[in-house]
């Protein structure tokens, strides 16, 4: 099995948890209740975004980035905030949570599918259109034929 790469960030799961290792869940369509699921095995797939590291380490970053912006804004939010310049907010916090709101979004199977689609879509103009170009060559479309939007 492949290294366990989430699609719904840990550091995100723990914002709602009480020990910061288990959280409840609800599979809805099996109507299962867990109260103490551990964060590390649930909403993950082996190898998502690659089977080298190079995308997960990107996000990795991007994530850290995510986490201490949203850590300000629930404590700024929940008023457990001093008034020193660490725990202020600023535009780029709210930029953070943007960011990482469109991401999460992405990281679904329904917008994977519709991204795919659209791709596909493209390829296919642009071949319709242009016979004599083959888009595989074309370094530009190369984000459009990776395998993580399969």
């Amino acid at each position: 099995m492949g290294k366990r790469q989430h699609y719904i960030p840990q550091f995100y799961l723990r914002f709602f948890s009480d020990d910061n290792k288990t959280v409840a869940i609800f599979l809805f369509q099996r109507r299962l209740y867990r109260s103490r699921v551990p964060i590390k095995s649930i909403l993950y797939k082996p190898d998502l975004y690659d089977n080298d590291d190079s995308k997960e380490q990107v996000i990795s970053h991007l994530e850290s980035k995510w986490n201490a912006s949203l850590k300000r804004i629930v404590a700024y939010l929940s008023s457990d905030f001093t008034n020193d310049e660490n725990s202020k907010i600023d535009e780029s916090d709210l930029l953070d949570l943007y960011s990482f709101i469109c991401f999460t979004l992405m990281r679904t199977r329904q917008q994977i599918s519709a991204i795919s689609f659209q791709s596909e879509a493209f390829i296919r103009d642009i071949q319709d259109r242009f016979p004599e170009i083959n888009p595989a060559e074309i370094d530009d479309f190369n984000p459009l034929l990776d395998p993580y939007f399969e």
